[in-house]
């Protein structure tokens, strides 16, 4: 992956994100692409929500909707290092050297905290979880 690829908008890749959602999600998801996830989430007296993160997965109930996954729109290149360099999967770095499939893995990977009912504790399983399906997704595109 090239150590500067940075996300200027990723409502440019919405449509590739919602297609992981609606593949992989048993529970009713809705994504958000937000300026800022901290502001959304104080906005919106969301509780939970530690620092201004890539993308948050939040737990709803009463309503129509199972849960919602916010990303930040606009995610610098010391960010996507960050994030990538914390997944302890091999080839992971050649594998998401696109920002659709850094968003990608980012989605799935915050769709299985919602699935999973995983905490913060669980980011590996996580990771593992939405990589087994990013690859499916990618053998089924094949």
């Amino acid at each position: 992956m090239s150590s500067s690829m940075e996300i200027a908008d990723a409502r440019l890749y919405a449509d590739g994100m919602r297609q992981q959602i609606k593949r992989f999600a048993t529970l009713t998801i809705q994504l958000e692409i937000v300026d800022d996830v901290r502001q959304w989430c104080l906005e919106n007296e969301t509780a939970g929500c530690i620092g201004n993160p890539v993308g948050i997965a939040i737990g709803c109930t009463g309503g129509y909707l199972d849960g919602l996954i916010l990303v930040r729109q606009k995610i610098d290149a010391s960010l996507v290092r960050g994030v990538t360099s914390r997944i302890m999967i091999p080839s992971a770095q050649s594998l998401l050297a696109t920002p659709q499939a850094w968003l990608d893995f980012l989605v799935l990977h915050e769709l299985a905290h919602l699935e999973n009912k995983w905490g913060q504790e669980r980011e590996d399983d996580c990771d593992s979880w939405a990589m087994e399906r990013f690859l499916a997704g990618r053998k089924q595109n094949d």
